[in-house]
Protein backbone atom coordinates (compact mmCIF):
# COMPACT_ATOMS: atom_id res chain seq x y z
CA UNK A 1 0.00 0.00 0.00
CA UNK A 2 2.71 2.38 0.55
CA UNK A 3 4.55 1.83 -2.41
CA UNK A 4 0.87 2.60 -4.24
CA UNK A 5 0.59 5.80 -1.79
CA UNK A 6 3.59 6.75 -3.38
CA UNK A 7 3.32 6.05 -6.64
CA UNK A 8 -0.05 8.23 -6.73
CA UNK A 9 2.00 11.08 -5.06
CA UNK A 10 5.13 11.04 -7.70
CA UNK A 11 1.91 11.56 -10.48
CA UNK A 12 -0.20 13.91 -8.90
CA UNK A 13 3.56 16.50 -8.77
CA UNK A 14 4.77 15.42 -12.39
CA UNK A 15 1.37 16.67 -13.16
CA UNK A 16 1.87 20.34 -11.12
CA UNK A 17 1.76 23.28 -14.32
CA UNK A 18 5.12 25.13 -14.26
CA UNK A 19 4.90 28.52 -13.84
CA UNK A 20 4.12 31.11 -16.57
CA UNK A 21 6.63 32.80 -18.23
CA UNK A 22 6.50 36.34 -19.51
CA UNK A 23 7.38 36.79 -23.03
CA UNK A 24 7.49 40.02 -26.04
CA UNK A 25 8.88 40.09 -29.42
CA UNK A 26 8.12 41.23 -32.58
CA UNK A 27 7.61 40.03 -36.11
CA UNK A 28 8.65 41.57 -38.89
CA UNK A 29 7.60 40.78 -42.64
CA UNK A 30 6.85 42.29 -46.02
CA UNK A 31 3.57 43.09 -46.32
CA UNK A 32 1.57 40.27 -48.91
CA UNK A 33 -2.40 41.13 -48.48
CA UNK A 34 -4.94 41.18 -51.14
CA UNK A 35 -8.58 43.42 -50.81
CA UNK A 36 -12.12 43.35 -52.58
CA UNK A 37 -14.33 46.18 -52.10
CA UNK A 38 -17.38 45.01 -50.40
CA UNK A 39 -20.32 47.10 -49.79
CA UNK A 40 -19.05 48.92 -46.87
CA UNK A 41 -16.22 46.93 -45.57
CA UNK A 42 -13.33 45.63 -47.02
CA UNK A 43 -12.46 41.40 -47.05
CA UNK A 44 -8.79 41.07 -46.66
CA UNK A 45 -6.75 38.05 -47.16
CA UNK A 46 -3.02 37.64 -45.84
CA UNK A 47 0.07 35.36 -46.19
CA UNK A 48 3.16 37.15 -44.58
CA UNK A 49 6.55 36.08 -43.73
CA UNK A 50 9.62 37.08 -42.39
CA UNK A 51 11.64 36.75 -39.47
CA UNK A 52 10.89 37.44 -35.78
CA UNK A 53 13.31 38.45 -32.47
CA UNK A 54 12.41 37.90 -28.88
CA UNK A 55 12.85 40.66 -26.10
CA UNK A 56 11.92 38.77 -23.14
CA UNK A 57 11.01 35.17 -22.34
CA UNK A 58 13.03 31.56 -23.29
CA UNK A 59 11.88 31.28 -27.08
CA UNK A 60 14.53 31.77 -29.71
CA UNK A 61 14.10 33.80 -32.70
CA UNK A 62 13.72 32.46 -36.38
CA UNK A 63 11.24 32.95 -39.13
CA UNK A 64 7.31 33.50 -39.08
CA UNK A 65 4.66 32.80 -41.37
CA UNK A 66 0.80 34.41 -40.61
CA UNK A 67 -2.14 33.83 -42.56
CA UNK A 68 -5.59 35.07 -42.27
CA UNK A 69 -8.55 36.55 -43.56
CA UNK A 70 -11.80 38.79 -42.76
CA UNK A 71 -13.70 42.15 -43.37
CA UNK A 72 -12.49 45.77 -42.12
CA UNK A 73 -14.41 48.73 -42.01
CA UNK A 74 -14.16 52.37 -40.71
CA UNK A 75 -13.79 50.88 -37.18
CA UNK A 76 -10.71 48.55 -37.99
CA UNK A 77 -9.98 45.18 -39.26
CA UNK A 78 -11.88 41.85 -37.67
CA UNK A 79 -10.61 38.70 -38.88
CA UNK A 80 -8.85 35.32 -38.04
CA UNK A 81 -5.55 33.94 -38.57
CA UNK A 82 -2.56 31.78 -37.45
CA UNK A 83 1.04 32.46 -36.93
CA UNK A 84 3.29 29.57 -37.49
CA UNK A 85 6.93 30.30 -35.77
CA UNK A 86 9.90 28.43 -36.56
CA UNK A 87 13.01 28.17 -34.74
CA UNK A 88 16.33 25.32 -34.53
CA UNK A 89 14.63 23.93 -31.70
CA UNK A 90 10.96 23.55 -33.23
CA UNK A 91 8.31 25.05 -34.11
CA UNK A 92 5.04 26.90 -32.27
CA UNK A 93 1.54 27.85 -33.79
CA UNK A 94 -0.26 30.45 -32.15
CA UNK A 95 -4.42 31.71 -33.48
CA UNK A 96 -5.07 35.27 -33.34
CA UNK A 97 -8.16 37.36 -33.69
CA UNK A 98 -8.40 40.94 -34.84
CA UNK A 99 -10.52 43.20 -32.55
CA UNK A 100 -11.57 46.25 -34.70
CA UNK A 101 -8.47 48.64 -33.91
CA UNK A 102 -7.71 47.08 -30.22
CA UNK A 103 -4.60 45.04 -29.63
CA UNK A 104 -5.24 41.53 -31.24
CA UNK A 105 -5.28 38.52 -29.01
CA UNK A 106 -3.28 35.13 -29.90
CA UNK A 107 -3.49 31.76 -28.03
CA UNK A 108 -0.74 28.90 -28.14
CA UNK A 109 -2.64 25.87 -30.76
CA UNK A 110 0.32 23.56 -31.44
CA UNK A 111 4.04 23.30 -31.08
CA UNK A 112 6.69 21.21 -31.73
CA UNK A 113 10.31 19.88 -30.66
CA UNK A 114 11.31 21.83 -27.40
CA UNK A 115 8.01 23.84 -27.42
CA UNK A 116 6.17 20.78 -27.42
CA UNK A 117 3.22 21.20 -24.82
CA UNK A 118 3.42 25.21 -24.73
CA UNK A 119 0.86 27.08 -23.92
CA UNK A 120 -0.06 30.44 -23.64
CA UNK A 121 -2.03 33.62 -24.76
CA UNK A 122 -1.25 37.30 -25.14
CA UNK A 123 -1.61 40.39 -27.27
CA UNK A 124 -0.43 42.07 -30.09
CA UNK A 125 -0.47 44.95 -32.34
CA UNK A 126 0.35 45.38 -36.06
CA UNK A 127 1.69 48.65 -37.76
CA UNK A 128 2.58 49.03 -41.32
CA UNK A 129 6.26 50.55 -41.47
CA UNK A 130 7.61 51.87 -44.80
CA UNK A 131 9.94 54.45 -43.91
CA UNK A 132 12.76 53.93 -46.45
CA UNK A 133 11.82 50.75 -47.73
CA UNK A 134 11.24 49.30 -51.72
CA UNK A 135 8.41 47.31 -50.35
CA UNK A 136 5.72 48.02 -47.75
CA UNK A 137 6.54 46.17 -44.15
CA UNK A 138 4.25 45.04 -41.44
CA UNK A 139 5.67 44.83 -37.59
CA UNK A 140 3.82 42.99 -35.13
CA UNK A 141 4.62 43.55 -31.43
CA UNK A 142 3.66 41.20 -29.45
CA UNK A 143 3.47 39.80 -25.52
CA UNK A 144 1.80 37.53 -23.28
CA UNK A 145 2.28 34.77 -21.23
CA UNK A 146 3.41 31.11 -21.84
CA UNK A 147 3.95 28.09 -20.19
CA UNK A 148 6.92 25.75 -21.58
CA UNK A 149 7.91 21.91 -20.75
CA UNK A 150 10.94 21.38 -18.53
Amino acid sequence: MKHFVLACLLVAGSAVAAPAERISGTNEYVLNEERWPSGNTVYWRQDNQGTFLVDQGRLQAGIVRCIGAGFGDIHGPNGTGICIFETNGGTFTWAWKTNGGNPNTWWVVSATGSYFGMTGTGTARTRVDSKFRAMIHRVTEWEGDITLPD
